[in-house]
């Protein structure tokens, strides 16, 4: 598959994070919607995402996700800071069905690496 075609959401309430976030796949070729609030996530999971990168997920975003068939969801990252425990994050990646949870602050070579052998 090739890169420029791949399609990834970042769902961030923070903008600063979630611009950061959608740079860092740009640069790695990737077309990045970001979506600051549940109406643009949910418009945006429409378009068949290869990828999706929520920073600091809100209940919002996690019972949209819990209730989209997990055929329209593909590659989901978490990334959060110390909000929860190893157990809430375990359970919390199963239930999203998520393929990766980073936690702030994290290494940007680890995750372009991480985020490059998921696509």
């Amino acid at each position: 598959m090739e890169k420029k075609s791949t399609r990834a959401i970042v769902a961030d309430v923070n903008e600063d994070n979630g611009v950061m976030i959608s740079k860092i796949l740009e640069s790695l070729g990737y077309n990045v919607k970001i979506a600051h609030n549940i109406d643009v996530f949910n418009d945006a999971l429409n378009d068949s995402p290869n990828l999706i990168v929520i920073d600091e997920p809100t209940t919002e975003f996690i019972e949209l996700l819990r209730k989209t068939p997990r055929s329209k969801i593909p590659k989901l990252i978490i990334i959060s800071k110390d909000r929860y425990s190893k157990n809430e994050k375990e359970i919390l990646a199963e239930k999203l069905n998520a393929v990766d949870f980073f936690q702030f602050p994290f290494d940007l070579d680890e995750f372009e690496n991480k985020i490059s052998c998921y696509l």
